[in-house]
């Protein structure tokens, strides 16, 4: 049954402003904390809550007014954005380091060609197995000047780039042909990273049928092959545990090697827009600006610290400009209805070219785990007959 109290005009108009919370009653044995009770005025009645019954009045819970729901939903939604981003970086931060500590633990097989060709066995940069393809080369190795107490089967090895460059110099003591410098051989394109810093050194990717067949004389070709598999599957398994896989990025093993791409949610043709529109969805792609962070400290990409919009992100150390470019196919830059647009989520590939010509490649293009890319995917835009 409800519970009415009739009162005069200036008392509901007071009550109704939070400005008469306490309201006498001939029975207090009808009202209880928290019963919700009726005022009549006239036709009009509002309700509100008990907050306490005293001993000849009861004591009203205030209405919150629109401004205080407003500022207490604002609240609520600012300490979740805030939750959400601490309880992501947490889950993101455990992913990363579970896949740091297993890419320590991937075996790269290495070879060198200067004059005397190299196999080498790497694990976390350094070597830990080394032969000689060329039996009457053996000398080279054999002669190297090392730490006496180093072997090339100690875990805790010298790094690749010091033992090439020491291989580098003993050719060069004893004759050898080293005026084609060194060519380094791998089917990991991380290792790409490593020559950059050996002096006379070009890097040449191979699959891994090449790779087995040139070391199969000196390796047991089996061993390597389930050593390869096996860290495949740990480090796979471990990617497909995140929360965000198949939706942000996504992997798979490619050429015997786990390759990670974002997913292409981002790198859309639409059809029929104009201008305004594709401006429209540019910004939609900084929309998503946290979630593109996210997948850049996932991976470990750096890029600008400043809180603001992204604009340089570095792949291996090196700087890229970050933008969003959209494309159009139309020769006439005047048209105002564009035939196809496309919007790419790109960095700008800063080469030699003729002036008017753009090189943008797209972001979903980047092998997230080596932070490499094929420059096949690169986009090559002349301005004189695009509009963006």
């Amino acid at each position: 049954m409800k519970k009415i109290i009739e009162i005069d005009e200036k008392k509901y108009k007071k009550i109704k402003k939070n400005k008469l919370l306490r309201v006498d009653v001939e029975d207090i044995k009808e009202y209880k904390s928290k019963d919700l009770v009726y005022f009549k005025c006239n036709n009009k009645i509002m309700k509100r809550k008990i907050k306490n019954v005293l001993d000849d009045s009861i004591i009203l819970q205030k209405k919150l007014g629109i401004l205080r729901i407003i500022l207490v939903i604002i609240l609520i939604i600012i300490l979740f954005i805030i939750c959400k981003k601490i309880v992501l970086n947490i889950l993101d931060n455990r992913v990363k380091d579970n896949i740091n500590k297993l890419r320590v633990d991937e075996i790269s097989v290495v070879i060198v060609d200067i004059n005397p060709s190299v196999y080498f066995k790497v694990k976390n940069n350094t070597i830990i197995d080394t032969k000689c393809l060329n039996e009457d080369r053996e000398n080279v190795i054999n002669n190297l000047d090392y730490d006496d107490n180093y072997t090339y089967k100690d875990s805790n090895g010298k790094p690749l780039v010091d033992i090439i460059n020491l291989i580098y110099d003993e050719a060069q003591k004893q004759g050898y042909d080293t005026s084609n410098g060194i060519t380094v051989s791998s089917s990991n394109p991380s290792i790409e990273v490593i020559v950059e810093n050996i002096n006379d050194a070009t890097f040449n990717k191979i699959d891994v049928n090449e790779e087995m067949d040139r070391i199969k004389d000196v390796e047991d070709i089996k061993e390597v092959e389930l050593t390869k598999k096996e860290y495949n599957n740990q480090l796979l398994n471990e990617l497909q545990k995140d929360s965000d896989y198949n939706k942000t990025f996504s992997c798979s093993i490619i050429d015997d090697q786990v390759k990670c791409y974002m997913m292409e949610y981002d790198n859309d043709t639409l059809s029929e827009f104009g201008f305004n529109e594709a401006i429209e969805y540019i910004k939609t792609l900084y929309d998503n600006a946290f979630t593109f962070r996210r997948l850049l400290n996932k991976f470990d990409i750096k890029f600008n610290a400043d809180e603001g919009p992204i604009n340089s992100i570095y792949l291996n150390n090196k700087q890229y400009h970050y933008t969003s470019v959209m494309v159009s196919n139309l020769n006439d830059c005047n048209n105002v209805r564009q035939e196809t647009i496309t919007v790419y989520r790109s960095l700008t590939i800063s080469k030699d070219v003729p002036n008017g010509i753009f090189m943008y490649l797209p972001f979903s293009k980047v092998e997230l785990l080596t932070q490499t890319y094929d420059n096949a995917d690169v986009i090559v835009v002349d301005g004189s007959k695009y509009c963006w």
